[in-house]
């Protein structure tokens, strides 16, 4: 008996980058100097994945696993997508 195939619903964050919906804590805008800071020490420890293509970081995605996503998308936008309603 083939088992049924589990389906992870994941959350956009911008040019075809996905996390799991499950993982997302919350977002944060990129506009303050300490969210700069702390984000700045998380890349040294490498916890940072950055989905930006290199072009502007609008949004913070913290994830349940100690990690953050940097996202072009804004907040609402993500937000919107994480309830369902894109």
């Amino acid at each position: 008996m083939i088992p049924e195939k589990v389906r992870i619903e994941v959350l956009d964050v911008g040019f075809g980058n996905t996390v799991p919906k499950h993982r997302v804590i919350g977002f944060m805008a990129y506009d303050s100097d300490p969210l700069r800071r702390h984000c700045q020490e998380l890349e040294r420890n490498h916890r940072v994945i950055d989905a930006t293509k290199g072009r502007r970081v609008r949004t913070v995605v913290f994830l349940d696993s100690s990690h953050v996503v940097l996202s072009n998308v804004a907040r609402e936008t993500l937000a919107e997508r994480l309830q369902g309603n894109s």
